[in-house]
This record gives C-alpha cells, structure tokens and sequence, in this order.
C-alpha cells in the first residue's frame, strides 16, 4: 500500500513538473544590459524596463523575489505576444545599508495560466558623494578663472543637486542636473588677492554635494603651479627736494630674495637720506653703491624712499650765479678804461707820481670824452707826452677828447703830479670817467681806482 501511495506522488510532482515547464517555455523575459543605479537614502526605486513575450494567450502575472525586493507594480496584464512593462524595484533597507555596489537578486514572474518564470536582475547601490567625479584644472598665478569639471559617473538622471565648492581660490555654489554619465564644467572667477599670497602647492578642493535630504561631502586636489618673477615699481618727484620710492614685489607664487639697488655719487650722498639703513654699501672712487634685502613670500614687498636734498646747493648755485651775472654787468663796457700810478724821482726831492690812463675799444664807438681828476694837495707837472685837450686847474681835472676809436684800437695818456706834502702810507686817486657814443647811445665808463703805498716820508723844500 505505501509502495502504491509513494509511486502516485512520484507521478503527480512528475507531471506537474512536466506542465510547469510547459507553461515557462511559453513565456520569456528580456531585461536592458543597462543597470540601474539608486543613490543610497534616497528611496528612489531601480526602473527596469521588462520586455516579456507571452506565446500563449493574455494572462495575469505577479512579480516578486525572495530577496529582500518589493516591486511596483505587483502584478500586471500581458497579453499574448511582446509586451513592454515598467517595474520599480525598491530594495530592502538592509540591502541598502550593505552598500554592496553591485548586486544580482532573482525574481519570478508567476502567471495564473502561463506558470512561472525565474529570472535575474542587476542593481547598482551608491554613495551620493561617489556619485560624482569633481576635478579642477591646473591653476597658475596669472589665471583668472578656475575651471573645474562635474561628470556623473553612474548610470542615473539627478536633477537639482546643489554643489557648494570652497578652497583658497574660490568659492562657489550651483544647482545642477545630470544625465547618465553626463558631465557639467564650471567656469568660477578667482579671488586674486588671495591668490597673490599662496604659495606653490597642492590645496584641498572641499565639495558638499546635496539632493533630496542627503548631504555628502568630498575634497580634491588643486594643483597650484610654480611661478617665479618679481616686479618693481619707481615713483619720483620734486626737483630741488628729490624724492624717489622703489617698490619690489614677488608676482609669482614662491619666495624669493628681494634686493634693492641705488647708486649716488659722492656729492649727492652728502645731501640724501633713506627710509631705512641699507644692508650694505660699497664705497668707490666716485660713487657709493646702497643695497637692501628682504625675503619676499607672494605678493609681498620691499620699499625703499630715497630723498637727495639738494636746498644748500641749489642756494650756493643761485649765489654764485648771481655773482657772476652782476660781476658781468660790472665788467661789460664797450671801453675799457683802465688807470695805474708809479713813483717819480725828483731833484728837489718832491713826492710825484706818473699817471697812466689807458682806453682801448671793444667795439667801434665815437665822441668819446675822458676826464680825471687829481687829488687835492697836488699839482700838475705842466710837461705832458701828449697835452690834454683842456685843462680845469680850479676843478683839478684835465679833458682828453677822441672823436673816434675802432675796435680793438688803444690811446694811452700820461702825466705828473707832484706834491710838498709829506705822503705816508696809503696814498689813493679819484677815478677817471670816459664818456662816448655808441649806436647812438651815450655811454660812460669809469677806470679801477689807482692806489700808491709809501712808507717814505717826502719832505718838500
């Protein structure tokens, strides 16, 4: 009896094997190569496109895995022939949370008349901050612009994702959509006067991505290129009180050594002052070098003023000028009349003395008129070389006239004077005076004074 009861079994569970693989062959089920993928905590399903082909006639069929998978929808119409369904599939949240990248789950496709179907299906599950491949460009000190590049790195549409960027060269916050794969590039104006105090390196690029409820956040790497160069900057002003300021920056982006330079000649050192003590000078024969040091980080700089005073100078220099504008003056005549006296031996042993009165031209003149003067106590010696044209004894003077002198031309005149008086010591003569035409100009012009010394004493008889 169990014998019979155990081979009625075998043929029962047999049978409907049989039929079961009956009814699956007539139902097929094509799901895309494509894998989707859910950023995990979000609670966004996997979409899976199911292409199933029924041979048989319209049936009602339930989806469902013993995997910790839920679909929507769970059941479905498909009738005979290709058949195109939209399934949702939302794993569990242990799923979830075993962060497994990848994942292959079965599920069965049960029909009320078609049997049932046991397939496979893929899963990506990701983190939202690997999500997304976030990249910067080189960036150098002349830059003015970073470019950083935003790629999708999965198979997902995300819209409105809100990335927020931070780093020593720029701050920057957008709100982005992405197709699969898809990749956005951000062009984001650098903070120049930060920039001008880094130093050549590699900096932290921090990233906080947000979509949804969820927040992740990522750091690259920025790479910061080596330039090296400095600048100076020369301002001057003033003339008599000269001030100079030289300014040395480091344009690029790692130290250097500023030096500063200023050559001064050794009169113009004497009057100049700095804003600091030079590091070092080196003196020459004529010039004296000054130097100043610094070590420069970017954007830094070494300033040095310079101011030559140059007011005593410049107020010696007017004198002198003037000096010489008014000995000039002085001295410009178009005759030069020019008196000298020397000492006459007499029988009777009277003081005398020889005068001498010289007119030489400069330029052509005419009516030229010479008149001197003797001094009082004196008389004259009545024998000239060449008589005066007039003689004015109660005046003392004596008139010598010339109608004309060419350029270049000289008359010299002479005559004695003698004197009773004792004479001792310094013994001075009135000047003579010419008068003449010149142009049709009157001009007049007047001789050095003629001095005598004596340390004799003359005594008259």
């Amino acid at each position: 009896m169990k014998t019979r009861n155990y081979l009625l079994a075998f043929i029962l569970i047999t049978s409907l094997i049989m039929i079961s693989s009956f009814a699956s062959a007539s139902v097929s089920v094509n799901i895309s190569d494509n894998v989707p993928v859910i950023i995990a905590g979000t609670g966004e399903p996997a979409v899976f496109n199911l292409t199933i082909t029924n041979d048989g006639e319209s049936d009602s069929f339930e989806i469902y895995s013993l995997e910790g998978l839920s679909f929507e929808p769970k059941t479905f119409e498909a009738g005979g022939g290709v058949n195109n369904v939209e399934i949702k599939v939302y794993p569990s949240e242990y799923i979830i949370e075993s962060r497994k990248s990848f994942n292959i789950f079965t599920f069965y496709l049960k029909g009320e008349t078609s049997g049932t179907h046991e397939d496979k299906l893929r899963i990506r599950i990701t983190d939202l901050k690997d999500a997304f491949e976030i990249s910067v460009a080189n960036i150098w000190p002349s830059d003015n612009e970073a470019n950083v590049s935003i790629k999708s790195s999965q198979n997902i549409t995300l819209d409105n994702v809100t990335i927020k960027l931070s780093s020593a060269f720029f701050s920057a916050e957008r709100t982005l959509s992405f197709e699969p794969y898809g990749r956005t590039e951000m062009i984001i104006p650098l903070d120049k006067d930060k920039i001008k105090k880094l130093v050549v390196g590699r900096y932290i690029l921090a990233s906080e991505l947000y979509y949804n409820d969820l927040k992740a956040k990522a750091e690259e790497i920025i790479n910061y290129l080596e330039v090296s160069g400095t600048s100076v900057e020369k301002k001057t002003s003033g003339i008599i009180i000269r001030k100079t300021e030289i300014k040395k920056t480091n344009e690029g982006n790692t130290p250097v050594r500023g030096r500063i330079e200023v050559t001064k000649d050794i009169i113009s050192r004497l009057f100049t002052s700095f804003s600091e003590d030079p590091a070092s000078s080196e003196r020459g024969a004529i010039f004296v070098n000054y130097a100043w040091e610094k070590e420069l980080n970017p954007s830094e700089s070494i300033v040095v003023s310079i101011t030559t005073n140059y007011t005593l100078p410049f107020i010696l220099i007017v004198l002198i000028i003037v000096v010489v504008i008014f000995a000039r003056m002085a001295t410009r005549t178009n005759l030069m009349l020019r008196k000298r006296v020397s000492f006459v031996r007499t029988k009777g042993g009277e003081f005398a003395l020889k005068v001498r009165i010289s007119a030489k031209a400069i330029k052509d003149i005419k009516n030229v008129r010479i008149v001197d003067r003797i001094p009082n106590g004196t008389k004259i010696y009545e024998k000239f070389e060449k008589a005066p044209d007039r003689i004015d004894e109660s005046a003392g003077k004596l008139f010598w006239n010339i109608d004309r002198l060419n350029k270049g031309e000289e008359r010299v005149y002479s005559y004695i004077i003698y004197s009773k008086l004792k004479i001792v010591g310094r013994f001075e003569l009135p000047k003579a005076t010419a008068m003449y035409e010149i142009d049709g100009k009157n001009e007049m012009v007047s001789s050095n004074t003629a001095l005598f010394v004596s340390e004799i004493t003359h005594i008259g008889e």
